[in-house]
This record gives structure tokens, C-alpha cells and sequence, in this order.
């Protein structure tokens, strides 16, 4: 008998934002390049692949603007980052 692991990812379970004030959110599982998200009432589409535990944007983040995980600033923008 063979068991399921890990379902697919759907648009509601992709992702968790830990904070409200967060401007990026955690894949719970790796995700695709294109993978639709929601969050918050929001549809949204990843831009690249983004591994397990990793950071997706949620908005768009400007060239040396703050980057907020937990409610807190973890650092800075290197670049413009767009959503997703």
C-alpha cells in the first residue's frame, strides 16, 4: 500500500505569512515557477522556483527598503523585488 507524503500545494496552503506586518511570506513546500498563492484575499503567482522554508515576496519591495519577516526588519533590499 503506498501512502501519500505530502500533498500538491494549493493556493491556500503554499504559503504562510508569520506576521501581518510581514512583507514576505514562507513556502511550506517547495513551489514552481508560476504557482498560484493567496494570501489575504489576494491572488498572487510565483516568479521562480522557491524551495521549501524559503521567502516570497507578498508586495513589491524597493531597492534598499526594509524586508519584514516575524514583524521585523531582517534586512534590506539589494534590488527591486517584485511580488512573488
Amino acid at each position: 500500500m503506498l501512502y501519500e507524503i505530502e500533498k500538491p500545494p494549493t493556493a491556500q496552503s503554499s504559503v504562510i505569512l508569520l506576521n501581518p506586518d510581514d512583507n514576505v511570506a514562507i513556502a511550506r513546500l517547495a513551489l514552481p515557477a508560476q504557482h498560484e498563492f493567496e494570501l489575504g484575499g489576494r491572488r498572487l503567482l510565483t516568479r521562480d522556483a522557491i524551495p521549501a522554508g524559503h521567502k516570497v515576496a507578498i508586495q513589491r519591495i524597493s531597492n534598499g527598503s526594509p524586508v519584514h519577516r516575524y514583524g521585523n526588519v531582517i534586512g534590506f533590499a539589494t534590488r527591486d523585488i517584485a511580488p512573488g
